[in-house]
Order: C-alpha cells, then structure tokens, then sequence
C-alpha cells in the first residue's frame, strides 16, 4: 500500500471467514504496517522479515484499519 507516494505497508485482500487471517484478527482492507518493530516498505523486506521470525515465540504486528492504527500480539507454540 502508498500513501502521498511512499510505502506504508502491506494491504491485505479478501480474508474469508474462517480462514487463517481471520482466526489472527485481519480483515480485509487491513494495512501492515510493521512486525517485530520493523516497517515493511518493501516486498524484499517482507522477505527479509519472514526469514528472521521464521524460530519467533512471540510476534508484535502494527496495522492500519480504517484510518486507525491498531496493534495486534501472538504467542507462537
């Protein structure tokens, strides 16, 4: 996703009830905006950022829904 031009983030499409997204608390329309602390203004550091939390216990993710910024924790087992 952009805004005025610059990266804010990864926008989330069509998350289907039941569906593991849903069961995480995205809806569609839902903009990440950072995880672990880290914004995700580019596809390599999505990438980059799915290879360093790939062993995590616990992931902090920072999203944008309807204009609100919103934060959301998980506990990995």
């Amino acid at each position: 996703a952009m805004r005025d031009g610059k990266p804010l983030g990864l926008r989330i499409y069509v998350v289907r009830p039941g569906s593991v997204f849903a069961a995480l608390g995205l809806e569609s329309g839902d903009i990440i905006t950072a995880v672990g602390g880290e914004a995700l203004i580019s596809a390599e550091k999505v990438l980059e950022l799915y290879t360093k939390l790939h062993d995590a216990t616990a992931i902090h993710v920072e999203l944008e829904r309807g204009g609100q910024p919103l934060a959301l924790d998980y506990a990995i087992k």
